[in-house]
């Protein structure tokens, strides 16, 4: 369980820290830092950013039959017309960031250098951390303790190295979600072999009024594959693509869950496309993951996104908490409040989005 998260000149952070919990829900307006976080957690949770992501796509200089790296999966997601390398990690471009998490008697740290046209990822010694996460001591310390060169994010849009183990972390984005389809395409076979479709499947009917008992990848109409989700009783297929892009969503979180069992769940914008009747099953599906023993980090721009997937993990008997963030001159502000302090704002008159005297 992580605890703690802290960021020195990370993306658009100059320096910032934040608790976190067993369900932690990220509250704010745009650009008050929240994708910021989720991509630090995702780049610190396994134990190198060239772990394999759940996303296969296409960056400048790379095939597009490629399955991204974790770092490369971010780099896609921020990708500009053609520009390469990963400087856009750091804060300015130029010099050093760090990122640092907090989890049950352990710590863990990268930080990235900026060298000519690429960037260096160093992993420090447990050592070195020391007993707090003082980011401005670790950085002072990179230069006399030892430190493992993880890799060299290059210019071109690759890494030098890569690890052909997955990482044990979701990481749901609206935008990318192509790509997480061409993942699973790349897995089917396994998908398949582990009889994952008829699961998901049965699940998805808890949410629709339909009763469906498998998915297929298949030729569609037009040449191609498709993703289908089969009816049980008439056994006609439906895209997936033809249900909407909040069930799409859905139906790739369940897949990607079943096949890597992730232990930290990220969701950025998590009420993009969804539907109140998909959001709803969606804080309980989040709920029952959280009562395996998972912990779940979600991004929202809307209070009752917010309150409803807060509630649904309070009920389920799961801590959860709702921690209001805001960017001001690169400094990332933060205050935890609880689902009944929220509440009790809101009948106040008071958006807690924009109350500025409740940050930290």
């Amino acid at each position: 369980m992580i605890r703690e998260l802290a960021l020195k000149n990370f993306r658009g952070v100059g320096e910032g820290r934040l608790e976190l919990f067993p369900m932690t829900v990220l509250l704010g307006a745009n650009n008050s830092g929240k994708t910021t976080v989720l991509e630090a957690l995702y780049l610190l949770y396994p134990p190198s950013p060239i772990y394999q992501s759940t996303y296969k796509g296409a960056l400048p200089g790379m095939p597009s039959t490629t399955i991204l790296t974790v770092a490369e999966a971010i780099h896609a997601y921020h990708a500009t017309l053609d520009s390469r390398g990963y400087r856009f990690l750091i804060h300015g471009y130029n010099g050093e960031a760090v990122i640092a998490c907090r989890s049950d008697g352990a710590l863990k740290a990268l930080v990235f250098k900026a060298m000519d046209d690429y960037i260096e990822v160093l992993r420090p010694e447990e050592e070195s951390i020391g007993p707090s996460l003082d980011l401005e001591t670790l950085m002072s310390e990179m230069e006399t303790r030892p430190a493992h060169v993880i890799c060299d994010l290059g210019s071109s849009g690759g890494v030098d190295r890569r690890d052909t183990r997955a990482a044990r972390c979701l990481f749901m984005k609206p935008h990318i979600a192509e790509m997480a389809m061409n993942y699973l395409r790349e897995r089917w076979g396994l998908i398949r072999g582990r009889g994952l479709t008829g699961k998901v499947a049965a699940e998805l009917s808890r949410l629709v009024n339909e009763d469906y008992d498998d998915l297929t990848l298949e030729p569609h109409v037009g040449g191609g594959l498709s993703l289908n989700l089969i009816l049980r009783k008439t056994k006609a297929g439906i895209r997936l693509g033809d249900m909407g892009d909040g069930i799409r969503m859905l139906v790739l979180a369940m897949l990607l869950k079943e096949l890597i069992e992730p232990e930290l769940i990220l969701w950025d914008d998590v009420e993009a496309f969804m539907s109140p009747s998909s959001l709803i099953y969606l804080s309980q599906w989040l709920a029952e993951l959280l009562e395996q023993g998972a912990q779940v980090v979600v991004a929202t721009h809307s209070r009752e996104a917010a309150k409803l997937l807060a509630g649904a993990a309070e009920e389920a008997g799961q801590e959860a908490k709702i921690v209001l963030l805001a960017l001001r001159e690169g400094v990332l502000k933060h205050r935890v409040l609880t689902l009944d302090e929220v509440e009790a704002l809101e009948k106040a008159g008071v958006d807690v989005r924009m109350a500025e005297g409740f940050l930290l």
